[in-house]
């Protein structure tokens, strides 16, 4: 049996958590807090997910935590709905966009977070910072 010596083991794993670290789950995150306004403020808002389910649902200006994935290697769409008295309703969508630190996975060779970790975690996807919806006048 060969022995391993301090050195060699420090390299050893040096070369595992390289191959098993994951760029994304590291310096990015799983929820994102996205701001939903409105001008006027004060519109009831509803975010549904790609599927037509509600996630989230109250009063602009909200901070709303949302997840950037829904599922493996899918990106999260949420459709977002804002509504008040005498003002014309707005829907917008909102995107998960693929997150540049994934592409770091190449770099330092971590495959098991490129096919594994990242897509699991969802931090593979990044959401943008919210939205800002003008609500114009009912026109008659």
């Amino acid at each position: 049996m060969a022995r391993v010596t301090g050195r060699t083991a420090v390299i050893l794993a040096t070369g595992i958590a390289l191959m098993m670290s994951s760029c994304a789950s590291i310096v990015s995150q799983s929820h994102y807090t996205v701001p939903i306004r409105s001008e006027p403020s004060g519109a009831l808002y509803t975010i549904k997910d790609r599927h037509g389910r509600l996630v989230k649902q109250g009063t602009t200006p909200a901070m709303v935590q949302l997840k950037p994935s829904n599922g493996y290697f899918k990106r999260a769409i949420y459709q977002v709905d804002l509504s008040m008295e005498g003002r014309e309703p707005a829907s917008a969508v909102l995107r998960a966009q693929l997150n540049n630190w994934y592409w770091g996975n190449i770099l330092i060779g971590g495959f098991l977070g490129m096919l594994v970790v990242d897509p699991i975690s969802g931090s593979m996807y990044r959401l943008d910072k919210g939205m800002v919806h003008e609500l114009m006048p009912l026109s008659y």
